[in-house]
């Protein structure tokens, strides 16, 4: 029964090790600060924005420029990296990170031409750059990074020539080998397992003689 009950456990374990983390983004669909309808304020500083804008960005609210046919659907709001300045992002420290995890974004975006592009960073460190459709909110998932700090400065910056919308941004962080954590785990278990089926075995065959 012990061995059972450790093996029980040791499982429970690796499903809670295989479970990632939300560190938590905050403001991730931009609903704050609340914008009239059709509005969009550039690089607004009210308490709860979360984000810190550059250049002609901010936050939009449906019915403003792309928005109008193309509304977002995470709440009511989006942050818009305009086509009005070359230095064009928002960017927010992530904290509550892991090191030595790692950790992946998606983002939903929407373009309102053929060259909206996005590209977003971890510290200064290109996570990936995509090119947005055009009328259609689509979700992009970022290459795997590596947490080499609890707190990481994420940027979502426009490259394109266009107007660029974003919304929903998440995080996500998996332990960094979980496969091999797995095999330290599991490894001693199956020699304890073997050894107490070998005894069970063992004692059924005196039981029956």
């Amino acid at each position: 029964m012990a061995a059972a009950s450790l093996v029980t456990t040791s499982m429970a374990s690796l499903l809670t090790l295989a479970i990632t983390a939300n560190a938590g983004i905050i403001n991730a669909s931009f609903e704050a600060p609340v914008q009239g309808a059709a509005q969009y304020t550039v690089a607004p500083a009210a308490a709860g924005a979360g984000w810190t804008f550059q250049g002609s960005s901010g936050i939009a609210a449906n019915g403003y420029g792309a928005l109008a046919n193309s509304p977002t659907q995470a709440g009511s709001q989006s942050a818009l990296l305009d086509s009005g300045s070359t230095a064009t992002s928002i960017s927010q420290s992530v904290s509550g990170l892991t090191i030595g995890d790692n950790i992946y974004f998606s983002f939903e975006g929407l373009g309102a031409g053929p060259n909206d592009t996005v590209e977003v960073t971890l510290n200064g460190v290109v996570a990936g750059i995509y090119t947005l459709t055009p009328d259609s909110w689509v979700e992009y998932t970022t290459a795997q990074m590596f947490v080499t700090s609890s707190s990481m400065a994420l940027s979502l910056i426009r490259t394109g020539s266009g107007p660029a919308y974003v919304d929903s941004v998440r995080d996500v962080q998996t332990p960094a080998a979980p496969e091999l954590a797995s095999f330290y785990l599991i490894a001693p278990l199956g020699g304890i397992f073997m050894l107490w089926f070998a005894f069970a075995w063992r004692k059924t065959l005196v039981a029956g003689r």
